[in-house]
């Protein structure tokens, strides 16, 4: 009896030494023939196959265009699609009905990123990646290719890799991926406590802060909001800080009028942090010290992306593009 994950995703692989291990089978399947099928969709849009988006029918080579997607992230620290794809899928409340609205074209072999793979590494990816479930590898045509049975590789000759990233290959992925696993994250929703800006109230209410890519700006909900209606969702009426606009991400207490009348109170300022702009400051509590350190680096960083005068030239790149 085999079964079908449904959502291979990078927060789902835990590794632990040499040691790798899948995690969060809610969304997995018992199957008694592979080749059987499955109707209703599931897992995270991100990392979805086509035919999930499309509505239609799938089955087990679900999981290895899902398996693709990690694998094209790990090698390049982004996800194969354009900066609007993405924007677009974290929009989704659920799956479409008929539609992928991903672009896929950086797969193509003009795209500078192949230069930093070899040609067997390129050749799995776009094997992993295809868009029609026949044409897509399966596992046994994964094991069995010689980019994994033939150990190390090196990149195709005649490739003009680029001198920045071939020299410091692996900080660059690594680097890639904290900032995208940050934008992720806070496009889904963190939620801290927000002060009043002014300090005119000695309270803080709670609310989720969220990310938006195309946009390149920070939303959360005010606590007017709240009050007068309470049942509503967040992005009913929200507020917006654009980060091209920031001057600076602050740390602790002190960059702030918001948190003056908390000073006698149980705040601590390793836990208070300020998003500055010339007109306003956004001014945030976390629970823990941990989240304010994670929230000023990630906001730092995306602030300097949100800053950057031009675009690089890889198409795929989700979030050096802001």
């Amino acid at each position: 009896m085999e079964s079908m994950r449904s959502d291979i995703k990078p927060e789902n692989i835990l590794l632990h030494k040499t040691s790798i291990k899948l995690a969060d089978f809610g969304l997995a399947k018992r199957i008694t023939d592979p080749s059987g099928h499955f109707q209703k969709g599931c897992g995270t849009p991100e990392y979805a196959a086509p035919e999930l988006l499309y509505g239609r029918p799938y089955g087990t080579k679900s999981d290895l265009f899902s398996l693709g997607v990690v694998m094209y992230v790990l090698l390049f620290g982004n996800f194969p699609f354009t900066v609007a794809s993405a924007a677009a899928l974290q929009r989704l409340d659920r799956f479409s009905d008929g539609e992928d609205i991903r672009d896929m074209s950086c797969l193509h072999p003009s795209n500078p990123i192949w230069n930093t793979v070899s040609a067997q590494a390129q050749e799995v990816l776009r094997g992993l990646l295809a868009v029609d479930p026949t044409d897509r590898y399966s596992a046994s045509d994964l094991l069995a290719h010689r980019w994994l049975t033939q150990g190390n590789v090196t990149p195709s000759a005649g490739y003009d890799v680029e001198p920045t990233l071939a020299n410091n290959d692996d900080s660059v992925r690594i680097q890639n991926c904290i900032e995208m696993g940050f934008a992720e994250l806070i496009c889904r929703g963190f939620e801290v406590l927000k002060h009043n800006q002014n300090g005119k109230t000695s309270h803080a209410h709670r609310t989720t802060l969220r990310y938006d890519v195309a946009t390149h700006s920070v939303s959360w909900t005010p606590a007017s909001t709240l009050h007068q209606h309470p049942r509503k969702h967040f992005k009913v009426h929200p507020r917006t800080i654009f980060l091209k606009d920031v001057v600076a991400v602050a740390s602790g207490c002190d960059a702030s009028r918001a948190f003056a009348k908390m000073k006698h109170q149980t705040i601590k300022d390793d836990h208070c942090l300020s998003l500055v702009t010339e007109s306003r400051t956004l001014d945030l509590e976390t629970e823990t010290k941990g989240q304010q350190t994670y929230l000023v680096e990630g906001l730092t960083r995306l602030v300097q992306m949100a800053k950057q005068p031009t675009l690089p030239n890889v198409q795929g790149n989700v979030i050096s593009t802001k």
